[in-house]
């Protein structure tokens, strides 16, 4: 490369990277303003997803159907067989404590399931 070519070559990039950098600046919103689009964690179908999470009913080990358990991550037609069989729960706890999920299937699923007491049946005694 000859002395002038090079030369250019130098002159073309101190005039490319301002503009890059002169473009990168122009499309940011002015200091003090909002910009119109929320960063990515903020973005609304992020909340959205935490919000349809928290607002989905837990499912009660006592009373879900096969169905129901087969919706949680995880669990197969077999496992929810077994939770159906080992019924009543005291606890969430005992799905892993009973060998019918491992430990780590167990940590997936906590947060979706729910242990009510097993609705009695009718204590009312006619006369």
């Amino acid at each position: 490369m000859t002395r002038s070519t090079f030369s250019r070559a130098l002159i073309a990039l101190g005039i490319v990277v301002p503009l890059t950098a002169f473009a990168a600046q122009s499309s940011a919103p002015p200091s003090g303003t909002t910009p119109s689009t929320p960063p990515a964690s903020q973005s609304p179908s992020h909340q959205s997803s935490k919000a349809t999470k928290s607002s989905m009913p837990k499912v009660d080990l006592n009373s879900a159907t096969a169905e129901q358990l087969m919706a949680l991550p995880g669990i197969d037609q077999t496992t929810a067989d077994k939770i159906v069989a080992a019924r009543p729960f005291k606890s969430s706890k005992q799905l892993y404590e009973s060998k019918i999920v491992t430990k780590t299937e167990f940590k997936t699923i906590e947060s979706k399931v729910t242990v009510k007491s097993p609705k009695s049946t009718s204590s009312k005694q006619t006369t």
